[in-house]
């Protein structure tokens, strides 16, 4: 999945309010979130959830990400179940970015919005290189790209070099 791509670091503390931590959505906006000084994994993350518009409801299939300090592994996932500030100390960077943890065998069984954050991921890979996919298939999601307006971006299309596709814009 995605890297938090050397985001910006935003992650403050306040003594009654707890840790506020910059996460990063699919689309490349950044959202502020408050959770307890305390606060495991799942509670950050359903705060993200409940933070986004609208509220995903869909949530088994997403999880955030962040940047760590080792060679091997520059990327861990959120442990749901262990507290925020303890995963934080192996972070190089604190924000985190959201990402699909896994895909559904049948997509067309979620509601618009989840489908549309795995369209999200999706485009983010193909023009990253990472996901390579035929001209038909980057065809349609231009298609899926026009119709949800998104901000458009020209970009070499990773299939063909003498290609270049709008509609295709990276996470910053």
């Amino acid at each position: 999945m995605s890297s938090n791509q050397n985001y910006p670091s935003n992650t403050s503390r306040s003594a009654n309010s707890g840790d506020k931590y910059q996460v990063y959505l699919l689309d490349g906006h950044p959202i502020e979130v408050r959770v307890e000084r305390r606060a495991k994994g799942d509670d950050l993350l359903q705060q993200v959830f409940n933070s986004m518009n609208p509220p995903l409801e869909e949530r088994d299939y997403f999880s955030l990400t962040f940047d760590v300090l080792d060679e091997k592994e520059p990327i861990a996932w959120l442990d749901r179940r262990k507290g925020v500030e303890k995963q934080m100390k192996k972070a190089a960077n604190p924000a985190f970015a959201m990402n699909v943890k896994f895909y559904p065998p049948d997509p067309t069984t979620l509601m618009e919005y989840s489908r549309y954050l795995f369209y999200l991921q999706i485009r983010d890979e193909i023009a990253k290189g990472k996901l390579p996919c035929s001209l038909s298939t980057l065809a349609m999601l231009e298609n899926k790209s026009e119709s949800k307006q998104d901000d458009p971006v020209t970009v070499r299309s990773p299939v063909c070099s003498d290609c270049l596709l709008v509609g295709f814009p990276l996470k910053n």
